[in-house]
């Protein structure tokens, strides 16, 4: 999916663009506007948090973080 505009909720989401939530095991995506919450959430860039026991944004002072990760 190239964008997504609102919620996902699955086991494994992934998008080009999110503009609100995912909500999953594993959460991927280039760019995000909102959060990210699942076990694994990964992205390039972030406006907005991520919640899980792995979380990666490339583009972060500190790319990986367990528990939460914020970047605006």
């Amino acid at each position: 999916q190239r964008y997504l505009g609102g919620f996902a909720i699955g086991a494994i989401n992934y998008s080009d663009t999110v503009e609100g939530a995912q909500i999953g095991v594993i959460n991927l995506a280039n760019d995000v506007k909102g959060c990210q919450i699942g076990v694994i959430n990964a992205c390039d860039n972030i406006n907005g948090i991520q919640i899980g026991a792995i979380n990666l944004i490339t583009t972060s002072a500190v790319p990986v973080l367990p528990l939460v990760n914020v970047w605006f």
